[in-house]
């Protein structure tokens, strides 16, 4: 078998397009219905992702009655398990969407979450409602696999953190209408209109599951079946992707990898950015309910303080993307994730100081949080997107898929033992520590770049 070719850096500048959604400059090839649908049904997605982390606790407790004492570990068991079915289909996910496009992968991703959520008020066991978490993890990954894919694909690179932070945005601004305000309510009121509690929370996954459904017609009906213009055309015909098997595009990118340290530092930034976004999810509304349980509070009540928490983790999101996306356009992307990087890890270790879920100082450390998270993955994306081979983005994206389910399956062991042993923080510190470690390894990196850059420009100097 012959190795694959190296592989090349993507080009920083392409021929313009011609077309702009506001600010953002598309690719050639892409029209703006085109991004309007992605948009569309990546928010969805996204939402529905959320839904089932904040919802998944009302069940635990309300029907299958299991002990708040155990609850940490069996959802970090679940977190576990959609990881693991993520290492082994994003990867190869990824290079498929190279091969027969993104539509297709994206369509049915939507339409398993939506099987999936409609399942769990099904299940009577908690192997029952793993089992419909696997259905979901599935989904799940077609995502992971697509999403950054098309994020990476749609705009000229001097627009990249703008569609990023857009995109970011958007998918905020959906979680706090679906997911929230809407979807973390729904119990409750219905109940107040006389609704069992029970099945008050059923019918919440269900009306979530029906916008899943939604979200894969948009994509269906809104994406191009082919690949953008901008990536077929950086494309050298020796490594054309058609002529790479997926082991061996695989390879290629780890290569490119070692060679390439900011690419390096990017998958590294997969590790805690997907990692961050499961803990936060899983154990932020744990936290709310088992803390409203304790206090003799119903359940419905406690995924209110979890809407509540996702609302000030939101709103903090929105603000730090915008900005975050104005920063990575206009300096060096590198500099800006050391930033946000160490912004992130302050706000993970500070929640050690939070004790009741209910408080106004959780809430204000809840914002600091949730501007961490949201600039960290603006900063990281924008950096993949620069740093990724072009001619084989979709398998680069998947690698980075590969190493975010690696990050996940290693915090959540972790957190999800120490949740039910130490502390309901205890998780998000185990995040932030990690989040030190990565700001090492990039400021070093940063320092030999800057270095360098000193050098040539005092070689310059000399010569002239």
């Amino acid at each position: 078998m012959t190795s694959p070719p190296p592989l090349t850096p993507p080009l920083l500048s392409a021929a313009p397009s011609g077309r702009f959604v506001g600010p953002i400059a598309l690719a050639p090839g892409v029209y703006p219905s085109q991004l309007y649908s992605f948009m569309t049904a990546s928010l969805i997605g996204f939402s529905l992702i959320v839904g089932i982390n904040t919802l998944q606790p009302y069940l635990l407790s309300g029907q299958l009655h299991v002990e708040h004492s155990i609850q940490g570990r069996i959802v970090s068991a679940f977190a576990i398990l959609q990881e693991l079915v993520a290492l082994l289909l994003v990867p190869p996910l990824g290079a498929l969407a190279d091969r027969i496009g993104r539509r297709p992968i994206l369509v049915a991703g939507l339409t398993t979450l939506a099987v999936g959520l409609a399942l769990y008020p099904l299940t009577q066991s908690v192997t029952e409602l793993a089992l419909a978490r696997l259905v979901t993890a599935v989904g799940a990954a077609a995502l992971s696999a697509t999403i950054a894919t098309l994020a990476a694909d749609f705009p000229m690179e001097r627009s990249r953190g703008k569609l990023l932070s857009t995109l970011l945005v958007t998918q905020q601004l959906a979680i706090l209408l679906i997911v929230a305000r809407v979807a973390a309510r729904l119990p409750q009121w219905l109940a107040g209109f006389g609704v069992d509690p029970l099945d008050a929370g059923h019918y919440a996954f269900w009306l979530i599951a029906l916008l899943g459904v939604l979200g894969a017609l948009v994509a269906a009906l809104g994406l191009a079946a082919h690949r953008p213009v901008a990536s077929a055309a950086s494309m050298p015909a020796a490594a054309s992707v058609s002529t790479l098997g997926a082991a061996q595009s695989l390879r290629a990118i780890l290569g490119f990898a070692r060679s390439h340290p900011r690419f390096a530092v990017v998958l590294a930034i997969a590790f805690v950015v997907r990692g961050d976004l499961s803990v936060t999810n899983s154990y932020l509304s744990l936290w709310a309910v088992g803390a409203a349980k304790q206090q003799g509070l119903p359940e419905a009540l406690g995924l209110r303080y979890a809407g509540d928490l996702l609302f000030a983790l939101t709103l903090a999101g929105l603000t730090a993307s915008l900005l975050t996306g104005f920063l990575v356009d206009r300096f060096r992307r590198l500099s800006v994730l050391v930033c946000v990087l160490a912004l992130a890890a302050v706000g993970h270790v500070s929640i050690a100081c939070a004790t009741d879920p209910r408080s106004t100082a959780t809430s204000l450390l809840v914002l600091l949080l949730g501007a961490g998270e949201a600039s960290l993955v603006i900063a990281g994306q924008a950096l993949l997107g620069q740093e990724a081979p072009a001619e084989q983005r979709g398998a680069a994206i998947g690698v980075f898929g590969f190493c975010g389910s690696l990050g996940v399956l290693t915090i959540n062991v972790i957190g999800g033992y120490l949740f039910d042993k130490l502390s309901a923080q205890s998780p998000f510190v185990v995040i932030g520590i990690v989040d030190l470690t990565i700001l090492a390894w990039a400021s070093r990196v940063w320092w030999r770049e800057h270095a360098a850059r000193l050098d040539a420009a005092s070689a310059l100097a000399i010569k002239s």
